[in-house]
C-alpha cells in the first residue's frame, strides 16, 4: 500500500514541475475487485488546477497521462524492490496485461460529491452491504450477492467459506491510513488552501439537531450527547443516551 502512495506523491510532484503549479489530490487505497476479488489499488481525485509560486489560481486544460502512467509504473518497481521483494518476483512491464497494471485518467465534469461520496463510503474496506442484497443457500453453503461496477450490476456466487475469507481480506489493519492527500490538500498548504477557498465560495447545508434512537423503556426520543473520536474508548456507553425531557 505505502508503495502505491509513494508513486502518487511522486506523479504530483511530476505534474508541479512540469506545469509550475501545486494541484490538490486526495488519495483512497482499495482492494477490492469484482466477486470481492484482491484487486489492490488507489483512486485519486485530482484538481482542475493548482496554485503557482505566486498563490494564485490557475487552471489545467490537460496534462499529460501517458507521462504520469509512466512515472506510476516505474517507481512502483522501485518502492516494490525497496521491501525487500525479490525483482524475479516482479514481472518486467512488457509481461503483465495492460488490464492487470494500468492506470487509467479521466476529467470528471460533474459534481465532486459523488466522486467523494463513493470513496468515502468504500474507504474502511466496505464493498457490500451486509444487510441487504445477500442471498443465502443453505442446502448448497453458498452465499450469492450483487455489485455495481460502473453502472453495470455484477451477480457472484460463491462458497460461504470462501465469502467470509474475500469479505475480511479487504478490511484495513487497525490504525491502517488509507485516504492520504498531496500538494494543496497536504497540511503544508493548510493556510494556503483556507485563503483560496474564499475565492470560490460555495452554500454548505449545516445538519441541524437529529434524534437518532428511542428509548426502549419510555419510547421518548433520545440526543446525541457526544461524539467519540475514531478509537477513542469510552468505558459507560449507557452515559451516550439519554431521553429528551
Amino acid at each position: 500500500m505505502n508503495a502505491f502512495f509513494e508513486c502518487i506523491k511522486k506523479a504530483i510532484a511530476t505534474i508541479s514541475k512540469d506545469y509550475s503549479i501545486t494541484p490538490g489530490c486526495v488519495a483512497v487505497f482499495q482492494t477490492h475487485g469484482k466477486g470481492l476479488s484482491y484487486k489492490p489499488h488507489v483512486h485519486c481525485a485530482l484538481t482542475a488546477g493548482g496554485i503557482t509560486a505566486g498563490m494564485k489560481w490557475m487552471k489545467l486544460g490537460s496534462i499529460s497521462y501517458t507521462r504520469l502512467a509512466q512515472v506510476v509504473r516505474d517507481n512502483l518497481k522501485k518502492e516494490l524492490l525497496k521491501k525487500n521483494i525479490s525483482g524475479d518476483e516482479i514481472p518486467e512491464e512488457h509481461e503483465i496485461n495492460n488490464r492487470e497494471w494500468s492506470v487509467y485518467a479521466t476529467c470528471f465534469e460533474h459534481s465532486a460529491e459523488k466522486i467523494i461520496g463513493y470513496l468515502s463510503h468504500t474507504a474502511n474496506g466496505v464493498v457490500i452491504n451486509l444487510n441487504k442484497g445477500i442471498e443465502e443457500d443453505t442446502e448448497n453453503g453458498t452465499v450469492q450477492f450483487t455489485e455495481n461496477h460502473t453502472g453495470k450490476q455484477t451477480v457472484t456466487t460463491l462458497d460461504k467459506k470462501l465469502f467470509v475469507e474475500r469479505y475480511l481480506n479487504h478490511i484495513p489493519v487497525p490504525h491502517t491510513v488509507t485516504v492520504r492527500y498531496y500538494g494543496l490538500y497536504s497540511n503544508q498548504f493548510s493556510t494556503q488552501l483556507e485563503k483560496l477557498q474564499e475565492q470560490f465560495p460555495i452554500d454548505i447545508d449545516y445538519e441541524g439537531e437529529t434524534y437518532v434512537d428511542h428509548c426502549p423503556e419510555c419510547h421518548a426520543p433520545m440526543k446525541i450527547i457526544r461524539i467519540l473520536d475514531p478509537y477513542e474508548k469510552y468505558e459507560d456507553t449507557l452515559e451516550l443516551m439519554v431521553c429528551s425531557p
